[in-house]
């Protein structure tokens, strides 16, 4: 006999991170599956009847929200009863827009102790219409509440019985808040840490299982208690206790996706740290530009000899150096672009590889109202002449052809 699901998760590639983080928080309050469905695709609802009743629960980036709008639509079809909500960083930025797309509830900030909520107000058969942190319209007027952020201390990071498992989230938040990025704006410029005991304990409980690869999560990776560059020495010693609980044979990787570094934190020492701890051949800095004045507009918090000093210490601890470019910036001049262009030349003159993007203006952020990037047609051919050589890689082509239709990379 099949158990009706009360909530089902929508999985995607682009959401696995906040679907695992939600559904922990669930099972970690004894919520078993069944009661709630992950599902990776829509044919894994096909054994149940038309009149269900479940909540959808959707969560997506600016540049999935069209394909989900759609597949609400399809669901809805498919079960009049039910109800959707959406959450994540485009619903947050644009409460309004999801709305009246046609979800009935939108999921504004961090869900951990909101997914809570709308499980135990469904179990208990009571509105949801005055939870933190969900947002409708009423008579056309965007009602809500804030939800506050969470202490994620609370929260683990694995969800075992539904075998949801990834990155090892370390931070939360950044206090960079870069003009371009959403990560400030919606999780917050107050950054927030995961403890020691709590990092390491999520390690042994994957280490249990004998899951094979350890990535974590954070807007700068060397930034775990070391805000301003000057006491690394908690992380050095974080990672050689991962080490020494994965062993040999499992694979350590950091400072690469979905953690890399920023610049001026990349010192020799920690590189040379990574180098003994990790298994990763890369590191990735997010380089961003080759202007000085570019870089301050943006708000990045570091300058152009940062990048090539990341790329310099990179090198001599045995690592091979990714920076990332973005090209197209708003209010970036001819003279700007110049300068950009002569780092990533001299960056490949000295071994790194190049990850090129095209600037997308983010929902939420301040450059939202800012068009897409546009690079001279002399340049669009040069980089196809280095994607071919293998010395650039990135979004750059597929984002150049966007046009501004508000459809976010």
């Amino acid at each position: 006999m099949t158990t009706v699901p009360r909530l089902i998760f929508r999985l995607t590639g682009g959401n696995r991170t906040a679907v695992r983080a939600l559904v922990a928080s669930l099972e970690a309050i004894g919520v078993q599956r069944g009661a709630v469905r992950v599902i990776r695709d829509l044919h894994e609802l096909d054994d149940l009847s038309s009149d269900t009743a479940p909540i959808f629960l959707f969560s997506c980036m600016s540049c999935h929200f069209e394909k989900s709008a759609r597949e609400m639509e399809w669901l809805r079809r498919r079960f009049p009863p039910a109800r959707f909500i959406i959450g994540g960083p485009h619903p947050s930025a644009r409460p309004r827009e999801v709305l009246e797309r046609g979800f009935d509830l939108a999921a504004v900030g961090e869900g951990e102790e909101t997914i809570r909520e709308i499980w135990l107000r469904t179990e208990a058969g009571r509105s949801l219409d005055d939870v933190a942190g969900l947002y409708r319209l009423v008579a056309g007027e965007l009602t809500g509440t804030p939800a506050s952020p969470v202490d994620i201390e609370r929260y683990p990071m694995m969800a075992q019985r539904f075998k949801l498992h990834g990155p090892i989230e370390i931070t939360r938040g950044c206090a960079s808040f870069c003009r371009y990025c959403q990560t400030s704006f919606f999780h917050g410029v107050k950054e927030r840490w995961r403890s020691r005991e709590a990092i390491l304990a999520a390690v042994e409980e994957l280490a249990a299982i004998d899951f094979k690869y350890y990535r974590f999560l954070s807007p700068n990776a060397l930034g775990w208690y070391n805000p301003t560059n000057t006491t690394p020495e908690p992380l050095h010693a974080l990672l050689a206790d991962i080490r020494r609980i994965v062993g040999p044979h499992r694979k350590v990787i950091f400072g690469t996706f979905p953690a890399e570094i920023r610049p001026e934190f990349a010192t020799r020492e920690s590189m040379a740290v990574i180098k003994k701890y990790c298994d990763n051949p890369i590191i990735v800095v997010g380089g961003q530009s080759g202007s000085d004045r570019m870089l301050e507009q943006m708000h990045r918090g570091h300058t152009v000899a940062d990048i090539y000093r990341a790329v310099e210490n990179t090198k001599a601890a045995g690592l091979n150096p990714i920076v990332d470019l973005i090209f197209g910036l708003p209010g970036e001049t001819p003279e700007y672009l110049a300068e950009t262009v002569a780092l990533m030349e001299r960056l490949l003159a000295e071994g790194a590889h190049i990850r090129g993007h095209i600037f997308m203006p983010l929902p939420g952020t301040p450059w939202e109202d800012e068009p897409p990037g546009k690079v001279p047609e002399e340049l669009a051919q040069r980089f196809k002449l280095m994607s071919s050589k293998g010395a650039l890689s990135g979004c750059w082509e597929e984002q150049m052809t966007q046009e501004d239709t508000r459809c976010y990379v």
